[in-house]
């Protein structure tokens, strides 16, 4: 054996050893760059996916049984007892320009000199429904503990049964939501968004 192949011969464990240490300390270094960005992205990307919304019947005490609506597997207090969980499609989720949220059912409508309208309109039988409605009309919804509460339907931003959603329709207000929050032009395709309705 020449000696210049004996000398190579003799180095290579060292210098395999040398790449796989570097390579290892690659690998790290970008695990960790991944894991920096992404975590504070997730707190950004995961809260705009539209979960489903569980309508959730508890015992609260003897005799005693409070309708919850909580996003879709979350935990009940300790103190109280499930006694019934559904997704009913018919619920809305109410977003208002400000930022409340209200899940209820729909119960009506009025009209701009406070008439209860004799029927829901048409835009009630879609999954979601981009704001405002027209200047002057009012929702009449029912909340979770039953009460009839009237809001004003100009200060509403979208309207969404989130359990009667499919996956794409899920995925377009996701992205439309990162669009409102990072103020990027949003598609205007007519399946992207729903077009609000006509004043």
């Amino acid at each position: 054996m020449e000696p210049g192949n004996a000398i190579f011969l003799h180095m290579m464990p060292r210098l395999l050893s040398f790449v796989l240490r570097r390579s290892g300390t690659a690998a790290v270094l970008l695990a960790l760059i991944a894991v920096s960005v992404t975590l504070p992205a997730r707190h950004v990307l995961l809260p705009a996916w539209p979960e489903r919304v569980e309508e959730v019947l508890a015992e609260a005490g003897p005799g005693r049984v409070e309708r919850l609506f909580l996003p879709a597997g979350a935990a009940v207090s300790s103190e109280s007892v499930v006694v019934a969980r559904s997704q009913p499609i018919e619920l809305w989720r109410i977003e208002g320009d400000s930022g409340e949220v209200t899940h209820a059912w729909l119960a009506g409508l009025r009209d701009a000199e406070g008439a209860l309208m004799p029927k829901l309109p048409a835009w009630s039988e879609r999954v979601r429904v981009d704001g405002p409605l027209p200047d002057g009309q009012r929702l009449v919804v029912i909340t979770a503990d039953h009460e009839k509460v009237e809001i004003d339907a100009a200060g509403l931003r979208r309207m969404l049964r989130p359990n009667a959603m499919s996956v794409s329709q899920r995925g377009k207000l996701w992205v439309d939501r990162l669009g409102e929050r990072w103020k990027w032009p949003l598609t205007t395709t007519a399946d992207a968004r729903m077009t609000p309705l006509a004043r």
